[in-house]
């Protein structure tokens, strides 16, 4: 049964037992990553050629930036909220700083091989790994992928 299931999921995304492992690896609910437009977009891999566990995985690291992306404003808005009570330590006022810098759908880049996918920083990898480490880990557990130094 399960060779028929992999047959049936690797001829769906146009992809071999690699791009399967791409899929298993993921802990974020499917229903937040894809949308209406996904069965389409995989219709189109299919119609090029195109492997679409790549097409899946790149779903999954926006999704993975947006949640990061989210954390990032959590946070500037509590430093905002401290803000308006008392003036921000040096500490604090670096770290809001920072993170306006920050612009994880830009900043978190993703390629995909036939080892896998590697998940780098464009920019700003210091920043996310010192104020935002948390959400990182969540990206991690969510996307499957490591980050790459």
């Amino acid at each position: 049964m399960t060779a028929s299931r992999e047959d049936f999921l690797m001829t769906l995304l146009n992809c071999g037992k690699s791009g399967l492992k791409l899929i298993d690896n993921a802990g974020y609910e499917w229903s937040d990553v894809l949308d209406l437009t996904t069965g389409q977009e995989l219709t189109n891999c299919k119609l090029r050629k195109r492997d679409g566990a790549q097409y899946i995985a790149g779903l999954l690291v926006e999704y993975g930036a947006s949640q990061i992306w989210s954390a990032k404003e959590s946070r500037v808005h509590e430093l905002k909220t401290i803000s308006n009570k008392r003036e921000l330590n040096g500490a604090e006022t670096k770290e809001l700083n920072a993170l306006y810098r920050l612009d994880p759908i830009e900043d978190i880049v993703s390629c995909y091989d036939s080892d896998g996918v590697a998940v780098c920083f464009n920019e700003n990898g210091e920043i996310y790994r010192k104020y935002l480490a948390e959400a990182l880990a969540s990206f991690e557990k969510g996307t499957g992928f490591k980050f790459e130094d």
